[in-house]
């Protein structure tokens, strides 16, 4: 028997340059082999051999509040098309996408990511239904027929600890309810063309969202530090009643990760 290294044994972590230590929940990083088999075709057995590594990283987190964390308290607005709906949020979520692409040459072990393509940001939110309603706006608006009636020319929404105002496409709209339970309307928007106002936010919210998603990456586990540059290809912000706001990002890296 042997004593383990544990989560109590890790000493640091930064994101961008920024200490997240005490947000950290979850840390996970990968070094994945593209795997090719070369056994003839008479063989019985396979012959695997490696023909590229990649790296990356994954992490949960929550955030910083000057000590605190940000939770569904310190959501202050939340107003699609104008409409201010703050006091019938009850979830959501914002979700982010970079496409990136593999730059690293033929003589190269690892993988280098690059970011090729638009980032697409969308947003998930479930809204209770006032008694007194006579009308429900998105519903409304999700039915016609008039395709204005679809994009929404701000979405403006504030967390805390970031803040977005984006144009937006009215993608879907979904009306539920359950034995016992209240009426619920459930909506996503997808991002329709460039924020007048990029959007803001703390460390990696403001970099992913609405900087250049390069972000560096450094990690003592206790006996050794992982460390390295990174494409952020998919991150997203959850915000629920009665919860903390909760951040999760994925780091395509750039060669190979350092071990020191």
């Amino acid at each position: 028997m042997s004593a383990r290294k544990t989560a109590l044994s890790v000493s640091a972590y930064s994101l961008d340059g920024n200490n997240h230590l005490a947000d950290l929940q979850v840390f996970d990083l990968d070094v994945a082999a593209t795997e090719v088999e070369r056994q003839g075709i008479a063989a019985t057995s396979a012959f695997t051999q490696v023909a590229k590594r990649a790296a990356s990283h994954r992490f949960e987190m929550v955030l910083d509040n000057s000590g605190a964390a940000y939770t569904n308290l310190d959501v202050s607005v939340w107003t699609p098309d104008g409409v201010a709906r703050i006091g019938d949020l009850k979830s959501g979520s914002l979700s982010l996408a970079i496409p990136s692409e593999d730059g690293s040459g033929l003589a190269d072990v690892f993988e280098f990511a690059n970011v090729v393509g638009a980032r697409r940001i969308s947003i998930d939110a479930e809204m209770l239904v006032a008694s007194a309603a006579t009308d429900e706006s998105l519903i409304a608006d999700a039915r016609s027929t008039t395709v204005s009636a679809w994009t929404m020319a701000n979405v403006l929404l504030n967390l805390g600890a970031a803040s977005f105002d984006l144009p937006m496409t009215l993608t879907t709209v979904g009306h539920s309810v359950s034995r016992d339970g209240l009426q619920t309307v459930n909506a996503k928007f997808a991002l329709r063309g460039t924020p007048a106002t990029a959007p803001s936010g703390s460390s990696f919210l403001g970099v992913a969202f609405g900087g250049d998603a390069m972000v560096s990456l450094s990690a003592d586990m206790g006996f050794k530090t992982w460390s390295g540059v990174g494409v952020v290809t998919e991150a997203s912000l959850s915000f629920n009643d009665g919860a903390l706001q909760q951040v999760s990002g994925t780091l395509a890296l750039q060669g190979q990760p350092g071990w020191a």
